[in-house]
C-alpha cells in the first residue's frame, strides 16, 4: 500500500529545533504501553547510495500538520531512517500526522538545507493521512512516496480553530516576521505546540490550534529559545498578566492583539523581563468573535 505525500508543505517540519534541543526525551524512552509505527518512504538514494532522512510524527489531537499559512507543528516524536529507507518508532496510544525530512540527520537542526526536501503524507482523498497507534501493536504506513495527491483538501482544518491579530511594538507600530509560540496552559517545560513562522507586514498573524485546550501565546523575532539578550523583541498575550485563549471548531477568534517589548542593554548583573516591569500598554482584551474587523 502506497501512502501520498504532498510536496506542497516544503518546511514543515523544521520548527522541530525546539524538540530537538530542548525535549530529547521524546526522541528516545522507554517503550512501556506505547505502539510500534513502521513504513517505508519511497527515495532515491544520493551519489554516495546513501540514504539519509527524518520521520516526524504529529499528535492529531494537538492541532492541524504544518501548511501553506505559515503554521509549524513541533513534533511529538522524531526517529531516523534507517539505510534502507525503513523506519520504526514506538509513540504513546493517539492519532498522528506523519512527515518526512530527506537528507537529514537527528544531529542537524535549524533550518531547511541546500539539498534537503520535506513531505507530508496525504491519503487518495486528499486529506492529511491519520495513523492510529495501540499499545503494544504495530502499524504499517506501507510506502510514503513524494506523489502529489489529485484535489488536495484543507477542510480537516474545520476541526480547528483559528486566532488572528496584530504584533505591535512600544510605538504601536507593526512588527514584520514575528514568530508567534503557542504552549498548552499550565505545562511547566513550556514545550511549543504549533508556532506561526512570520507575521507579515501589517503585522498581522493566523494561528490555527485545537479546541478543548487553553494555550498561552507568546512572541519572538526568531526561534533560537533560551533568555532573550539585549535589543531583541519579546512579547506574550496578556503581557504582565499572563492570558489564555481557546475555542470551539470552526470558530476564528479576532483582535488577539500582542505588543512586543525591546530587552533593553543591561550588565551581567542586571535581569530585566520588560513584561514584568513594564504595566501593560493593551487596552483590556475583548475580541470579537466570527467577525472580522473592518
Amino acid at each position: 500500500m502506497k501512502t501520498l505525500i504532498s510536496k506542497s508543505f516544503p518546511t514543515i517540519l523544521f520548527v522541530f529545533v525546539y524538540f530537538v534541543l530542548f525535549f530529547p526525551c521524546h526522541v528516545a524512552g522507554s517503550s512501556s504501553g506505547k505502539g510500534t509505527i513502521s513504513g517505508s518512504v519511497k527515495v532515491k538514494p544520493d551519489k554516495s547510495n546513501e540514504i539519509t532522512g527524518i520521520v516526524a510524527f504529529f499528535n492529531v489531537e494537538l492541532g492541524p500538520p504544518s501548511g501553506q499559512d505559515n503554521n509549524r507543528r513541533v513534533p511529538d516524536h522524531l526517529t531516523q531512517l534507517e539505510k534502507d529507507s525503513r523506519f520504526t518508532a514506538k509513540l504513546i496510544p493517539g492519532k498522528y500526522y506523519v512527515g518526512v525530512i530527506l537528507g537529514r540527520s537527528l544531529k542537524s537542526i535549524g533550518p531547511p538545507k541546500k539539498g534537503e526536501h520535506s513531505f507530508t503524507a496525504f491519503n487518495e482523498q486528499g486529506d492529511p493521512q491519520i495513523f492510529i497507534i495501540e499499545a503494544e501493536t504495530n502499524t504499517d504506513t506501507g510506502e510514503l512516496s513524494g506523489k502529489m495527491p489529485l484535489g488536495l483538501r484543507r477542510n480537516f482544518e474545520m476541526k480547528y480553530f483559528t486566532v488572528k491579530g496584530v504584533i505591535r511594538d512600544e510605538n504601536g507600530k507593526p512588527v514584520e516576521g514575528a514568530k508567534i509560540i503557542a504552549f498548552r496552559e499550565g505545562d511547566k517545560i513550556r514545550k511549543p505546540i504549533t508556532t506561526f513562522q512570520g507575521t507579515d507586514k501589517d503585522g498581522k498573524y493566523a494561528l490555527t490550534l485545537s479546541p478543548g485546550s487553553k494555550y498561552n501565546l507568546s512572541v519572538r523575532a526568531g526561534y533560537g529559545g533560551g533568555q532573550p539578550v539585549s535589543g531583541e523583541y519579546i512579547g506574550r498575550l496578556g503581557d504582565a498578566n499572563i492570558a489564555a485563549i481557546t475555542g470551539k471548531e470552526g470558530q476564528v477568534i479576532y483582535g488577539i492583539n500582542i505588543t512586543v517589548y525591546t530587552i533593553p542593554e543591561r550588565n551581567p548583573e542586571q535581569k530585566i523581563n520588560p513584561l514584568r516591569k513594564k504595566k501593560t500598554l493593551q487596552k483590556k482584551m475583548s475580541p470579537e468573535l466570527d467577525a472580522e474587523p473592518k
